[in-house]
């Protein structure tokens, strides 16, 4: 069964406070400040909270980076922070990504606004969104979008840090964790008629001498060689706002290629995809293209409803290969659990 993960906000703020009673004065002539408060601040993703072992091995984790951008904000969340820091550390093998970060600030209240994603190695330029401010979040553009990639990851943290009861104090330290979660939704589409596929495949050939790809027909065919094509049928949450927690965009148009991966010898994976969700859950129409490496068509699927929920996998699994489609799936939305789809008869 497809493990899911569901990331919820974890914020624990550990105020640790000074024995010392040493008075101080305050200083002169623009001196060191000792009213303010160095806060100490440790943002992390911890995929414990709900287990997941993906379907794909990502070759890749090398070539990528962790970016965290981080902003402050004093009082309410309007105008320019007052810290904005871009930060990057290597992916942790056990994906508990963490970046530690140390302000000076004084006692007041806070927000705190902070976002992580996937770059390249050794850069902070964008990669898979494109970041002028933390509320200004879009998915690349259409000749660039990139779906099927599991870097495609991303996780947010948007909370309150209350310094106040700290002005009457001195050369204070705070320490505090902030745990990120994801804004997003992960669909995944699975085909369970590999068999039935190949054995079409050679009928239609001995019987009509229809076109197809003579790697099908091998004892051994690549299977990774057939092409899907993921379309998005009207619109597609194309925009986020990390200070609102919302997406604040969507585009029509939008879709991605990419090849079809064997879990064993029934199943493969077509596609996957990250998608922001309004709220907590939504959904998104869906179309899918098959292809042969010679570009014959297999199948084509058209308006598969998909649910969405927010940090969680959606897994609609069929006989994509083989079976005409009648569209039309949902969900209860009062499901609680794993969302694992078998589109009926």
């Amino acid at each position: 069964m497809t493990k899911i993960i569901r990331h919820i906000i974890l914020f624990t703020l550990l105020l640790l406070t000074s024995c010392d009673k040493t008075v101080l004065e305050y200083p002169e002539n623009g001196g060191y400040d000792p009213t303010l408060v160095h806060t100490n601040l440790t943002f992390t993703v911890d995929p414990a909270i709900e287990p997941y072992t993906s379907t794909k091995v990502d070759p890749n984790t090398e070539e990528h980076d962790v970016r965290w951008i981080i902003e402050l904000f004093r009082n309410e969340i309007e105008g320019e922070p007052i810290e904005r820091r871009i930060l990057t550390c290597d992916p942790a093998t056990d994906l508990n990504h963490t970046i530690s970060a140390s302000f000076t600030l004084h006692a007041a209240q806070y927000h705190v606004v902070a976002w992580a994603d996937y770059v390249n190695d050794g850069s902070t330029d964008d990669k898979y969104y494109q970041i002028d401010d933390l509320s200004s979040i879009r998915i690349l553009e259409d000749e660039d979008y990139l779906g099927d990639e599991e870097h495609k990851d991303t996780y947010i943290v948007n909370e309150e840090l209350d310094l106040g009861g700290y002005r009457d104090s001195w050369n204070e330290t705070v320490e505090g964790t902030l745990t990120l979660e994801r804004p997003m939704a992960k669909i995944e589409f699975i085909t369970t008629d590999i068999e039935k596929m190949l054995n079409q495949l050679k009928t239609k050939r001995s019987k009509s001498g229809g076109a197809v790809s003579e790697n099908l027909l091998a004892d051994n065919p690549d299977l990774s060689s057939i092409q899907v094509t993921v379309s998005y049928a009207g619109f597609l949450p194309s925009g986020f706002n990390a200070y609102t927690n919302k997406p604040n965009d969507a585009r029509t148009g939008v879709s991605f290629d990419c090849s079809m991966t064997p879990l064993s010898d029934k199943e493969a994976r077509l596609g996957s995809d990250y998608i922001f969700v309004n709220g907590s859950e939504s959904a998104v129409t869906v179309n899918l293209s098959i292809r042969d490496d010679k570009g014959n068509v297999l199948n084509e699927v058209s308006g598969i409803n998909v649910p969405i929920v927010r940090g969680k996998l959606t897994t609609i699994r069929d006989e994509f290969l083989t079976k005409s489609y009648t569209p039309g799936i949902g969900i209860d939305t009062d499901f609680e659990g794993e969302i694992n789809i078998v589109i009926p008869d």
